[in-house]
């Protein structure tokens, strides 16, 4: 190989290198911005509160904060064994009474809980959600609750997280890990659900 085409190869190679470094910083400043979706609604018939929670239920807390402000007349919580108990004995503990709970067991998935919830919605007439879940979650959760609850209306209602800041998210270890993980799954995603 010529000198010439060497120094045409490393230049072109050191070209994409910036370019890749280029388009991962402008992605790093939008990316805790872009995942985050907040919608304002004043009513809905249910409330669904996520699987997930952390060991402080800021999920579960904000979702029976909008169950107890009158937003829905229905509370549906979604996980998977012991982590949903907890989230229902947290829920308790926040003042819900637990008849007013309904519960979908086995859902390892942001796709199993749509699923899940699916048919009741079918069954109940729902044509409203609010979901509950963490900021960084709230873009993939909808596209794939839109997806697979054609029809009914999705609304976004983050729950507040002490560990994460979404326009400054890789100022802490957790903001690092949360939109890492959630931009991997994202686009896991678009190529195993068609979820977009």
């Amino acid at each position: 190989m010529s000198r010439k085409k060497i120094y045409t190869f490393l230049r072109h190679f050191l070209y994409f290198i910036f370019l890749e470094i280029f388009i991962l910083f402008l992605y790093g400043l939008a990316a805790g911005s872009w995942l985050t979706i907040r919608d304002r609604v004043n009513k809905a018939d249910a409330v669904w509160v996520l699987g997930g929670d952390s060991v402080d239920f800021h999920r579960t807390e904000h979702g029976v904060s909008l169950f107890k402000q009158g937003v829905a007349d229905a509370l549906f919580f979604t996980g998977f064994g012991m982590s949903l108990q907890d989230a229902l004995k947290a829920a308790e503990q926040f003042g819900l009474p637990r008849q007013k709970a309904v519960a979908f067991d086995s859902c390892r998935s942001t796709v199993d809980e749509a699923k899940a919830v699916r048919g009741f919605v079918e069954k109940h007439d729902i044509d409203s959600v609010i979901f509950v879940t963490d900021i960084y979650h709230t873009r993939r959760a909808k596209n794939t609750f839109e997806k697979y609850l054609p029809g009914v209306h999705i609304f976004s209602s983050p729950a507040r997280n002490s560990n994460y800041h979404g326009k400054h998210w890789w100022k802490t270890e957790e903001g690092f890990v949360a939109v890492f993980l959630e931009t991997l799954k994202s686009v896991y995603y678009v190529f195993a659900y068609g979820v977009w």
